[in-house]
């Protein structure tokens, strides 16, 4: 739920992007959240992430990771979590891919992204990701 003074000015803003215990976060979060600032700054990206909730897991070669949609921020915790919504386990050149754009329905035929969980979240937040987008 926005705080009253932001939902007061009818204003609520693109959700921040923060780093959970930053000293701790790996490349692929670090990526991850550059990525997500990026594309959250922009009108569409920003409205995209507004209808998301909920934690998508992420294992990427073996750098694991949370990205945990709320109402007013987007957190990126390392480590596993428990009962996602998504969660996706990829070979660090398949989700380096997928931020690309390239080869995402061939690395998820070829097993080297795998998805389990809700199939409209990963459809949504695949071009939050994408750091083309």
């Amino acid at each position: 739920m926005l705080s009253d003074s932001r939902r007061d000015a009818g204003h609520s803003g693109p959700p921040r992007v923060e780093v959970v215990d930053l000293d701790r976060t790996h490349l692929a979060g670090l990526m991850a959240a550059s990525i997500l600032r990026r594309n959250l700054a922009r009108p569409r990206g920003a409205a995209l992430a507004g209808r998301l909730r909920g934690v998508v897991a992420v294992d990427a070669g073996g750098m694991r990771f949370a990205i945990e949609f709320g109402d007013d921020a987007v957190r990126i915790r390392v480590g596993d979590c428990e009962r996602p919504r998504l969660r996706v386990r990829a070979t660090l050149g398949a989700l380096l891919d997928a931020a690309l754009g390239r080869g995402v329905a061939v690395a998820f035929l070829r097993g080297r992204l795998r998805m389990r969980g809700n199939p409209l979240l990963a459809l949504r937040l695949l071009p939050l990701l994408r750091a083309d987008g």
